[in-house]
């Protein structure tokens, strides 16, 4: 929340009916009430302190004060100031009570800062209380501080209303290999968990320290899980972080790609853009600038890239929001971003909204704004895109939103475990990273992931390869990722309650086919996959398993599902056009071997029909059944069984 720093040179400089005079050699004891002229003094010597805004000497010399005359009630209230100023709010609520207790005339703006000091640590009710004395009272006050109690009192009122349905919240320090006495915020995460990304002021940085900014330049650093543990932190190093400014970056869900805010570079169009950067192996390629469709004169910042990397979510104050900073989005088409759209009502208001995160299952989005209902500057809201349109955003709850502020949020793919910063623990406002298991009633829908390598089947060595997901029944590719140059690593999310054909490819390879169903999937058996892919050279005789290819049961009819497998044939063929493939038709032992002969013979024509329709030439197809001659298994189980029912595309010539 927005504080007033100059809170205490102001009331002692406006005096504003405490009975401080602007003339401290003309004071005396009798005019406060007290007796002590040491005390007096060293009043008077702490108000000078304030000056200098040396809050934690004035607070010493204000103790000295009221030791020697415990009912100095001036002495209280600039020490209660003093501490607000230095936002520890139990110590400031503490000074002021004994302040209003003391004083002879409590003026108004003792309970203003009572209400404050209580709003300041979520004791809503006490807050309340004095917002209400404050705005009953006749004195007259500088407007600001009416309209700000004003406010503050909806806050509070909310916040009572809050306590009453707290979510369960209980934050996790990351520990010290993340956090430190600097500030590190805004963490970010792969889909599997296993690496965090984060921004951070402190030593080690790129830049070092900014006189300019009296603090470290901001850099990314990130920290990779082992045993149960974070390991120690890593600055990500050039050429993404420079001796500027780097920082609200939003990586893809394998962490090869980088979206980030960067701020007074040479090819920016504005004070501060948003830039993209590659992975390639081991070392990051050099940022590029998005453009000018993304980028303005204006400020653009805080982007969130969608797990399937086509739309791009972001911040600014360009010209035509709703208000001051508004949430924007950029789809990818044809290689190129769209111009940007305001995401609209009932997100975006005439206030504040920044900081979007779209979950991976790519309906849930988080933001935080300081117009929707909260209880503090920024607050943490959470909306659903239903198919016709954004649900109204709903505070994630107290005491997740408090009075501080809570400027973003990540949130695992599988939508149990939240990642904040916060600076809610550091009376110097210094910022930590936490983890927290998310409340039922705020969480996404559970999204699972893959994860795997693709390597030489001969070699074993990894192998830079093109890994996509297909849904099977509408034929969208849902997911398509490049494997890691130097490990053959790949990492995507996937949306539930779909039937997926997977695929992975790479020239001079056969490709390899793999079948998903996370249809009627349970979250805790089954979180992720693990898969590992061998692709074959080509060559004649090796072969691969086409497991997305489906007919009616007993007959030989493909059914349409099938078609997402046969176009990626259809591929093949057309990319490697000197390759003559074999369609083998294998059945389970169910029936008759010559009903079975006939069966997958039949199965193995239809798929070469499909093929000579999309194109192919026919004296590169042959199609031969086996029945049930070479059944990859013995077992009798219908697992089993469906394991013999197989398709299989075999390289006979080159």
């Amino acid at each position: 929340m927005k504080h007033f720093p100059l809170v205490v040179l102001l009331i002692v400089t406006i005096g504003w009916g405490f009975g401080s005079s602007l003339h401290a050699q003309k004071e005396k004891p009798e005019d406060f009430g007290i007796k002590s002229k040491k005390a007096l003094k060293a009043f008077q010597n702490g108000n000078a302190q304030t000056k200098f805004r040396d809050y934690f000497a004035a607070i010493n010399l204000y103790k000295e004060a009221v030791e020697i005359e415990p009912t100095f009630g001036e002495a209280w209230l600039q020490m209660g100031a003093s501490y607000f100023a230095l936002r520890q709010y139990a110590q400031s609520y503490a000074a002021l009570e004994q302040a209003r207790d003391h004083l002879h005339t409590p003026n108004s703006v003792v309970y203003y800062y009572l209400g404050e000091s209580a709003l300041f640590q979520d004791k809503f009710n006490e807050a309340l209380e004095n917002y209400d004395q404050f705005l009953e009272r006749k004195q007259p006050v500088p407007k600001r501080y009416r309209d700000t109690a004003l406010k503050n009192r909806e806050k509070a009122k909310m916040g009572v209303e809050a306590l009453r349905n707290a979510i369960t919240f209980k934050p996790v320090n990351l520990g010290r290999n993340i956090n430190t006495q600097f500030s590190e915020y805004l963490p970010y995460l792969t889909a599997d968990g296993q690496t965090i990304f984060y921004t951070a002021r402190r030593p080690g940085s790129t830049g070092g320290f900014n006189r300019e900014y009296r603090d470290y330049t901001e850099d990314f650093f990130f920290s990779t899980m082992k045993d149960g543990e974070w390991g120690p932190s890593q600055n990500l190093g050039a050429p993404v972080n420079t001796e500027m400014n780097e920082g609200a970056a939003s990586f893809s869900p394998d962490g090869q790609y980088v979206f980030f805010t960067a701020c007074s570079r040479k090819d920016g169009y504005g004070n501060c853009d948003i830039y993209v950067s590659k992975l390639d192996g081991d070392k990051w390629l050099e940022p590029r600038n998005l453009g000018p469709i993304i980028n303005t004169p204006d400020w653009e910042s805080q982007p969130c890239i969608s797990n399937d990397g086509r739309t791009l979510y972001f911040s600014s104050n360009r010209p035509g929001g709703l208000g001051g900073y508004d949430i924007w989005y950029s789809t990818l088409e044809k290689g190129r971003w769209t111009e940007p759209q305001n995401l609209g009502a009932p997100i975006n208001t005439e206030g504040t909204e920044v900081a979007p995160f779209l979950h991976a299952d790519g309906m849930t989005l988080y933001f935080s704004s300081d117009k929707h209902p909260g209880y503090g500057k920024l607050d943490l809201f959470i909306s659903k895109n239903t198919g016709e349109g954004w649900t109204t955003p709903a505070n994630l709850g107290y005491p997740l939103n408090s009075s501080a502020v809570e400027g973003n949020i990540y949130i695992t793919s599988d939508g149990t475990r939240g990642f904040i910063n916060s600076s809610r623990d550091d009376p110097n406002g210094k910022s930590d990273i936490y983890m927290f298991e998310l409340d039922e009633r705020i969480r996404p829908n559970f999204t699972t992931y893959v994860r795997g390598v693709v390597t030489d089947v001969k070699t074993g060595d990894p192998l830079y390869a093109r890994v996509t997901f297909i849904n099977i029944e509408t034929r969208d590719t849902i997911r398509s990722v490049r494997t890691n140059k130097s490990s053959g690593k790949f990492l995507l999310t996937l949306p539930m309650d779909q039937d997926y054909a997977a695929y992975v490819d790479r020239p001079g390879y056969l490709f390899a086919s793999r079948f998903f169903s996370l249809k009627n999937i349970n979250s805790e058996e089954t979180p992720y996959y693990d898969v590992d892919i061998t692709l074959d050279p080509l060559q004649v005789g090796i072969e691969v398993v086409m497991s997305a290819i489906f007919y009616e049961t007993d007959k030989y009819d493909l059914l349409d599902r099938s078609k997402t497998e046969l176009e990626n044939l259809v591929q093949f063929m057309k990319q490697n056009s000197a390759v003559r493939i074999e369609i083998g038709g294998h059945t389970d032992d169910v029936g008759s071997d010559a009903y079975n002969l006939k069966l997958s013979q039949n199965r193995a024509g239809e798929v070469r029909k499909y093929l000579i329709s999309r194109g192919i030439s026919s004296a590169r197809i042959d199609a031969k059944g086996y029945g049930e001659t070479q059944p990859v298994t013995s077992e009798t189980s219908e697992e089993g069984r469906a394991r013999n029912r197989r398709t299989v595309c075999r390289i006979v010539g080159t």
